[in-house]
């Protein structure tokens, strides 16, 4: 029951805060969390490899999604110094701004359809069962 339970919520979060995104902002939960996770770096660049992992995108998946937000000007592409075959992506001051007015959405749904669910304490201890399961998370500052 457990595991139905999470695929289930899980499932009904991402639909509604993707609705909810897309009607109020023109942005998608995917491009939401490209947004976001641009911020938590240094200088708000992060390698596509890096990217397809935290959004949990088929590479192919991700890269029609920074078509979009780059069309968009919320994000910009690049050849690596390293590496001129691989591709890094940065955030604009206008994908900061989206992700600013979009913030608010995003949490409030998250609010009301999640957390007002569950006490501090049940947040903190699913939270921490999230880094027992994939202790990357720490890395991420999410949990």
């Amino acid at each position: 029951m457990a595991w139905l339970g999470l695929v289930h919520v899980h499932g009904l979060l991402v639909r509604e805060i993707d609705a909810a995104l897309i009607t109020r902002h023109g942005l998608s939960l995917n491009g939401f969390e490209v947004l976001f996770h641009l911020t938590r770096t240094p200088g708000e660049r992060l390698a596509m490899a890096e990217l397809v992992r935290l959004v949990v995108l088929s590479p192919s998946g991700l890269s029609r999604l920074l078509a979009r937000l780059e069309r968009d000007g919320l994000v910009a592409r690049h050849s690596t110094p390293e590496d001129a075959r691989a591709m890094a992506v940065s955030l604009t001051e206008a994908g900061r701004a989206a992700l600013a007015a979009a913030a608010d959405t995003h949490l409030q749904v998250l609010r009301s359809r999640f957390l007002s669910h569950l006490s501090a304490e049940e947040v903190d201890q699913l939270a921490g069962l999230w880094l027992r399961v994939d202790p990357t998370l720490a890395g991420l500052g999410c949990v």
